[in-house]
């Protein structure tokens, strides 16, 4: 039996790093840009082809190997990946990011197991059937990752990522003294990071070193209270030497600190740990709301970080807009690290209706990746339609992208919506007045799947009655899912027609729910 769950792997995470550096600095096989362009489309098939073509012609493009790997192992193939990569080094400095690639995979596959598998943004999991086995394969796969490594530090002794990454594969296989050894020398140089602070006080205590270990965690939580895991490590320590208050109050504060996001400025109080208790609860929601203060906003923060999914976190959303600038850091926070995609989807729309700064730049590496269906999507079109940014025009025709005429696989939907995706792309360039968008719109009119989205966008940037046709057909026909889609965004148009196409529309499925609810009492009414 497999299971699937979401993740927030996405197309964009195959070309980060690669896509900017190299497509601006074309090597012997010119740029990258025309690959890119196919994987952002979800091409992923074509651009594999056209990157093996360029190996082969030049099999010292490692830029276009690199790549390649990386759409290995996005498509499911990690082992692949990895032989690309051992193919391009050239026992000189430019194997570096190779071997990171190598090791990035191997410490990946040495964690998880062989049970785990990755595919195209999801997670794939099978139940453990020999245990002595999967332990094998985690030893052999970290010890591989770990001699990735090592060659890349000793090509690059001051490259701290090699370092952090080594590190942290010695923890993971339990070669606890060689880890203490890089942990240390990366807290010589970096006194201030908790992360490199957390790292040596695990590393210490694992290695039995406990007394040195707790001073760590100590250091860490004088350079951040708000650490949990700290606190936690801290509560064993006390424990182990039967310091039972220490440890009780140590264990409270790790509680506490847990159960919020890294971002806030709340500190550990008996009233905040009351009032965290009480988070989820109407009335207490309805007492952050009318607290304009900042403790306030924070705890509001807490409860859409946390995402009930419920009626108190929208309102909780509604609250934070409604403060102004004074919650935009936290917003700009809560939208770098949302848990879900729903919190992605509330954030950036206040963002960008707030036209905050910057935010553009932080929307598009997201937007060839928001392809999951809808009500798992994160919008990210629509936040840039929002924000009325000219400079996503490029980036969302890219997307519509009205010459692939190829029919959709309504089995790959679950995985990937991209007829969602280019649908939302339409009506965004709906609300983004530039001549490229009404191009793309008007080519766009006579695609299968598209049409009456481009066709929704053109009526709503001219008002021209020569699109309502396309519209009342697609509102009207088979294809539910395309008109529900639809019917949203003529909600947002203050036309006749439109309010005469939504009053409609809303009538049919009144009259479908009415027939479905006489349906299930049966005949007898019951």
């Amino acid at each position: 039996m497999r299971f699937l769950v979401e993740t927030t792997l996405s197309i964009s995470l195959i070309v980060v790093g690669i896509g900017q550096g190299h497509a601006a600095q074309p090597k012997a096989g010119g740029s990258l840009e025309p690959v890119l362009t196919l994987l952002k489309q979800g091409k992923i098939e074509e651009g594999e082809r056209m990157l093996r073509q360029r190996i082969k012609e030049n099999p010292d493009d490692s830029a276009a190997r690199r790549l390649l790997g990386r759409v290995a192992d996005f498509d499911g193939r990690p082992d692949e990946a990895v032989k690309t990569w051992e193919e391009g080094l050239k026992q000189t400095a430019e194997d570096f990011p190779l071997l990171m690639e190598i090791g990035q995979i191997r410490a990946r596959q040495g964690r998880d197991g062989p049970t785990i598998s990755y595919r195209r943004g999801m997670v794939a999991a099978q139940p453990s059937s020999d245990e002595k086995a999967e332990e094998k394969f985690k030893k052999e796969h970290l010890a591989l990752a770990a001699k990735a490594f090592e060659r890349a530090l000793a090509l690059a002794p001051h490259e701290s990522e090699a370092a952090l990454k080594l590190a942290r594969v010695y923890s993971d296989a339990k070669n606890h003294e060689a880890a203490v050894k890089v942990w240390r020398r990366l807290h010589e140089l970096n006194g201030d990071d908790t992360d490199v602070a957390l790292g040596l006080a695990r590393s210490l205590t694992a290695a039995g070193r406990t007394d040195e270990g707790a001073k760590v965690y100590q250091k860490a939580i004088e350079l951040n209270p708000r650490l949990a895991s700290a606190h936690m490590a801290l509560a064993d320590y006390y424990k182990a030497k039967g310091d039972a208050a220490a440890a009780d109050k140590a264990r409270r504060q790790a509680d506490f600190y847990e159960a919020l996001p890294p971002f806030t400025r709340l500190t550990y109080s008996a009233e905040n740990v009351a009032m965290l208790a009480r988070l989820f609860e109407a009335a207490t929601v309805k007492k952050l709301i009318d607290d304009s203060s900042d403790r306030a906003a924070d705890f509001l923060v807490v409860l859409c970080w946390s995402h009930p999914h419920n009626e108190l976190e929208d309102r909780a959303f509604e609250s934070l807009e409604k403060r102004g600038p004074s919650t935009v850091p936290l917003l700009r926070q809560l939208l770098r690290q949302a848990r879900s995609t729903c919190t992605i989807r509330s954030s950036a729309r206040i963002l960008a209706r707030q036209k905050d700064p910057g935010l553009l730049e932080q929307l598009l590496p997201l937007l060839p990746g928001d392809t999951r269906t809808f009500g798992f999507h994160m919008d990210i079109a629509g936040a840039l339609a929002e924000l009325g940014d000219l400079r996503a025009v490029g980036p969302l025709v890219e997307v519509l992208n009205v010459s692939d005429r190829t029919p959709v696989d309504r089995a790959e939907v679950i995985l990937c919506d991209r007829t969602g995706a280019r649908a939302r792309a339409a009506m965004a360039l709906g609300k983004l007045d530039a001549s490229a968008g009404r191009k793309a719109l008007k080519a766009g009119l006579d695609h299968p799947e598209l049409g009456p989205f481009c066709a929704a966008a053109l009526y709503r940037l001219t008002r021209e009655a020569e699109y309502l046709s396309t519209l009342r057909k697609a509102m009207t026909g088979d294809n539910r899912y395309a008109a529900f889609l639809l019917v949203g965004y003529l909600r947002q148009m203050e036309t006749p027609e439109a309010r005469q196409m939504v009053k409609e529309w809303d009538q049919r499925a009144k009259e479908e729910e009415e027939k479905a609810k006489a349906t299930k009492k049966g005949p007898s009414g019951k």
